[in-house]
């Protein structure tokens, strides 16, 4: 045993986080700490590690136990980052673990001279990660430790993980990263900290069935308590000695089945009743087109040479280091900075950058209040059910942005964004601060999107999940991939091609997937043209139907007069479809000619 919570309860300024909570943390246990935001996940972790006394119930460490605290924000120090990490380390292998744990949590060697104390929140969270790794503890303590990481960096805090023997409680909101690790989950729901243990699947069958075996269970004491209150208003009316005394024993049974009643909870997801997004407006098959853009700050170039196009309701993940430009690149697609060559978006192509959204919201008008004006024909009942769908509570609703966590404002921009009814959404690292109830309603509302979403994020679920198509931001140039196991491969087989190998190999590298993009392409065209084709056909078909029922009511002026409109709409829909077709067999044989020139020079 290494930490042992015998009835642990927490109360914070009159609010009870949870109460009544036993449970055993053992070497070898791997447990994933889950709860919506401000539930008291990183309070439980505090009251682990001592930092923070329960106000009720106790918590026993083993003696000598070390425990090691990752939290969001470490100390501020007047040292280097190489410092910070080295002089916890000892014996010849120091300089080579100190390497590993800077370039494992996403430092650079240019970074390893900086000044802690000149560092953002997201570094000094991960330098606290890298301090943390290069101690020997019995268990750790991991409060959103996949926070600024990318996908190469969690992928290797995965493995080091796996390979460790210490036991650890994460809190995350990452299904991958805890997919991988955990196999027991602690839950802080409804003011009680559930066990589950197995892994995440498990916790989700688990979990399942034990809301509807206490739902259930609650339902029949229900019926039950009120079969028995009629029993005793019978026994009542009859007014004999012998019934009164039956009347008075019902009671009593029926006080002990309402104490069973109140002793029933059950995990609550707090999620409203579905509703439909709004359908944006149609756009041209073409939304972006990109061509040799290129931007550069301080005389350092950022992108270079950037090609790509974006079609319609296509889903487009934007993958990469940070640092590596991936802001940059949205920024530059909206306007925000000044770049040279070409961004073109489609006609009535309607973008909404997620993370600005915020900016039009008052500070002291609940979320409600700011809603109501925006849809003024919506009924109270909409409005609430709308932001149920991204995942807001009734008591959420009457709160004012500055009472949200960093992921319910993440949330709110997203409704903000959609009500506005774009058909492309732009967002930048969405899962940041959220927790998993949050990122599964943000999954949710992606994948049901009917339009175009550009997204930068280091969640390996979530855009795997959601996008149709992988860019990777890397040497300030943008190649497209197949999917984030390639990305990782990109990292891993190929690391030392991107960070030092000669010009000549990197061209090599970049033309290899300007190649596989283009073959890609070309597959993709052929397939859209088959599918316009069949489209053709069946309005075709429809429109041969219409014409015959116009001939078959050629005296009936209403009925001619509807189905002339039918018939003036079908024929401008067959008309764009040509369009279509007309354009992508255009550049279908301009890809040809140039896929046939390779097979020439092979």
């Amino acid at each position: 045993m290494l930490v042992k919570l015998v009835e642990v309860g927490f109360e914070w300024y009159g609010k009870t986080l949870f109460r009544g909570f036993s449970g055993v943390v053992n070497p070898g246990d791997r447990i994933g700490l889950l709860g919506r935001n401000g539930a008291g996940k990183t309070t439980l972790l505090k009251l682990i590690s001592g930092d923070l006394k329960p106000t009720e119930g106790i918590v026993e460490r083993a003696r000598n136990v070390k425990i090691g605290f990752h939290e969001q924000i470490p100390e501020r120090l007047e040292i280097s980052l190489w410092e910070a990490v080295r002089r916890d380390l000892e014996g010849i292998e120091a300089d080579r673990i100190a390497r590993s744990l800077l370039k494992g949590v996403g430092f650079s060697e240019e970074d390893w001279e900086r000044p802690v104390s000149t560092l953002s929140g997201g570094e000094s969270s991960k330098l606290g990660l890298a301090k943390l790794l290069s101690k020997d503890f019995d268990l750790l303590l991991l409060d959103e430790p996949t926070n600024y990481l990318d996908i190469p960096n969690i992928d290797w805090l995965m493995e080091r993980l796996t390979k460790t023997y210490t036991s650890f409680i994460v809190v995350s909101h990452d299904r991958y990263f805890l997919r991988s690790l955990c196999n027991t989950f602690w839950e802080i729901n409804a003011g009680k900290v559930w066990t589950f243990r197995g892994g995440f699947d498990d916790y989700l069958r688990k979990r399942e069935l034990l809301v509807k075996s206490n739902t259930r269970r609650m339902e029949n004491l229900i019926k039950e308590i009120e079969r028995q209150k009629h029993v005793v208003e019978m026994y009542k009316r009859w007014n004999r000695e012998n019934f009164l005394k039956q009347a008075r024993s019902r009671e009593k049974m029926i006080a002990r089945l309402e104490e069973e009643l109140s002793q029933i909870t059950i995990p609550q997801n707090e999620r409203v009743a579905p509703m439909s997004l709004p359908i944006p407006d149609r756009v041209d098959y073409r939304v972006l087109v990109v061509e040799n853009l290129y931007v550069e700050f301080d005389e350092k170039k950022v992108l270079e040479g950037v090609t790509f196009e974006i079609n319609r309701e296509q889903k487009v993940a934007i993958l990469g280091k940070n640092g590596a430009g991936k802001t940059t690149l949205l920024k530059a697609l909206t306007g925000q900075l000044l770049f040279s060559g070409k961004v073109e978006w489609g006609r009535k192509v309607k973008y909404a950058l997620v993370d600005q959204m915020l900016e039009t919201l008052s500070k002291d008008l609940t979320i409600l209040e700011q809603f109501w004006p925006r849809v003024p024909e919506w009924p109270d009942w909409k409005v609430r059910a709308y932001l149920g769908r991204f995942g807001f509570s009734a008591g959420d609703v009457e709160k004012t942005p500055e009472e949200l966590s960093g992921g319910e404002k993440t949330r709110l921009a997203l409704a903000l964004a959609i009500l506005e009814n774009p058909n492309v959404l732009l967002l930048d690292e969405p899962t940041n601060h959220m927790d998993l109830e949050s990122v599964q309603v943000l999954e949710e509302i992606l994948k049901e999107f009917k339009g175009t979403v550009l997204m930068i994020s280091h969640d390996r679920s979530l855009v795997e999940a959601v996008c149709d198509r992988f860019f990777v931001v890397h040497n300030a140039s943008v190649m497209e991939i197949d999917g984030v196991d390639d990305y990782l491969k990109l990292f891993s087989e190929n690391a030392e091609t991107f960070e030092t190998a000669e010009t000549e190999k990197r061209e090599d590298l970049v033309d290899y997937h300007r190649r596989k993009k283009m073959k890609n392409r070309l597959k993709s065209i052929k397939e859209r043209i088959n599918a316009l084709e069949e489209m053709y056909l069946e309005k075709e078909l429809t429109l041969t139907r219409i014409e015959k029922d116009m001939k078959l009511y050629s005296t009936d002026h209403e009925k001619l007069m509807e189905l002339d409109a039918q018939r003036e709409k079908l024929l401008r829909e067959m008309e764009d479809i040509l369009k279509q077709i007309d354009e992508l067999s255009s550049e279908l044989h301009d890809m040809e000619s140039v896929v046939s020139g390779w097979r020439l020079d092979v």
